[in-house]
C-alpha cells in the first residue's frame, strides 16, 4: 500500500466506525480498547489521527471520546456509509496527496486488486489526460480510478470512457440539478465549459483485457482563481455554476453507485445499453464539431454514434466519417444554454 494512504480496512477506520455508531454520545476508552483489540494508548492515537483528518471529537479523562462532526473528505468509512453498490467503490484507498491516481490504482491491479478496488485522492501533483497531457487535479476536486476487469475485447475500451460520462452526468444531475452535455468520448461540460473527465488505461492481451483503469476527475469546488489564466476560459466548477460548495462524498458516493449499475448493465447486455444511454443524455450530437484524431481530422456535424461507441459526423462533403479516438470541440450553442436542459 502507498506510504500514507489510509484503507478501509484499517485500525483507523474501525475506530471511526466505532465513534459513528454513537455520534454525540461519550464512549469511553476502555469500551473502544476492549471492542477493538488496542490499548488505551493507542486509542487515544487513533483518536488524535481523527482529528487531524478534520473530525469534531471532544474527550474527556473520566467520560471518554464524543465525535460530533466529521469533515467532507473522500475517506474509506465516509465514503462506505451508505454507498448501494454490487462491485465497485470497495475496497478503497485514500491519499491525501498523491503523484497519480491512475498509477497506484495500476500497481495495485497488477499485484491482483479486486474488480471495484478504488484509489481516491484529494489532490493529485502528476495527474494526466489525454495524450499523457499534465491534467490539473487541485484541492476542492473529486479524484479517482477504479480497477476494472470486464473480460472484454480491447477495441470495447471505449464504452468505458462512454459509460464514465453518463454516470458523471447523472450523479452530478442527482446531487446539483444541474444538467450536463456529454462531449465524445471523454468530457462533461457545463455552459460549454470542462467540468470533468475521464481516462481509461487497459493491460490487455490480444482478445480480451487484463484490467483496465478507468481515471474520473470532476471539478467540484475549485475556485476560479484556483486556475492558470489559459484554462479558465474552458474550465469550470460544479462551485462556480451553483455560487454555493458542493459535498464531495455525497456526490463520489452517487457516482460510484451510477458507475455500479452501468457497468453490470454493460457486463450482462454488451455494449447497446451503454450507447443508447449516451445517446439518450444531452450530448454534442446534432452540433457541428471539430474532431482532432492525431491524424487528418475532420469538421462536420456529429449525427449519432456506431454500435461500438465510435462517433459518426457528417463531413460538408457529404462523407460520413466515423472516430473510434480523438478530441471534439463543439461549436457554441447560440447564447450557450448547454447548461441547463441540454
Amino acid at each position: 500500500m502507498p506510504k500514507g494512504a489510509i484503507a478501509d480496512d484499517s485500525v483507523l477506520a474501525r475506530v471511526a466506525a466505532h465513534l459513528k455508531a454513537r455520534r454525540g454520545v461519550h464512549v469511553s476508552g476502555e469500551e473502544l480498547a476492549r471492542a477493538l483489540g488496542l490499548s488505551r494508548n493507542a486509542v487515544w492515537r487513533h483518536v488524535a489521527s481523527l482529528r487531524r483528518l478534520g473530525y469534531d471529537v471532544r474527550s474527556s479523562p473520566r467520560l471518554g471520546h464524543r465525535l460530533l462532526a466529521a469533515p467532507d473528505r473522500p475517506l474509506p468509512w465516509e465514503v462506505a456509509e451508505g454507498l448501494a453498490t454490487c462491485r465497485l467503490g470497495r475496497p478503497l484507498r485514500y491519499l491525501e496527496v498523491a503523484g497519480s491516481t491512475q498509477d497506484t490504482a495500476r500497481r495495485w491491479a497488477e499485484a491482483g486488486a479486486p474488480e471495484g478496488a478504488t484509489v481516491v485522492a484529494e489532490e493529485q501533483r502528476l495527474g494526466r489526460g489525454r495524450r499523457g497531457q499534465a491534467f490539473l487535479a487541485p484541492r476542492g476536486g473529486l479524484w479517482f480510478s477504479l480497477v476494472l476487469r470486464p473480460q472484454r475485447p480491447p477495441s470495447q475500451a471505449l464504452l468505458l470512457s462512454l459509460m464514465a460520462t453518463v454516470a458523471v452526468s447523472r450523479a452530478i444531475a442527482a446531487t446539483t440539478g444541474l444538467a450536463c452535455v456529454l462531449s465524445w468520448p471523454k468530457d462533461v461540460l457545463l455552459g460549454g465549459r470542462k467540468v470533468a473527465g475521464v481516462l481509461v488505461e487497459v493491460e490487455a492481451e490480444p482478445d480480451w483485457v487484463r484490467h483496465a483503469v478507468l481515471g474520473i476527475g470532476v471539478n467540484v469546488n475549485l475556485a476560479q482563481a484556483s486556475l492558470p489564466p489559459a484554462l479558465a476560459p474552458s474550465v469550470t466548477s460544479l462551485r462556480q455554476e451553483l455560487g454555493r460548495p458542493v459535498p464531495l462524498v455525497p456526490l463520489l458516493r452517487r457516482l460510484l453507485q451510477e458507475l455500479d449499475g452501468l457497468y453490470d448493465l454493460y457486463l450482462r447486455e454488451g455494449p447497446a445499453p451503454l450507447v443508447d444511454a449516451w445517446r439518450q443524455a444531452p450530448s454534442i450530437l446534432g452540433r457541428r464539431v471539430e474532431v482532432d484524431d492525431g491524424d487528418t481530422g475532420a469538421a462536420g456535424e456529429a449525427v449519432d454514434l456506431g454500435p461500438d461507441g465510435s462517433l459518426l459526423v457528417q463531413a460538408s462533403d457529404g462523407r460520413l466519417l466515423r472516430f473510434i479516438s480523438g478530441h471534439v470541440r463543439p461549436a457554441p450553442l447560440p447564447a450557450d444554454t448547454s447548461t441547463n436542459g441540454g
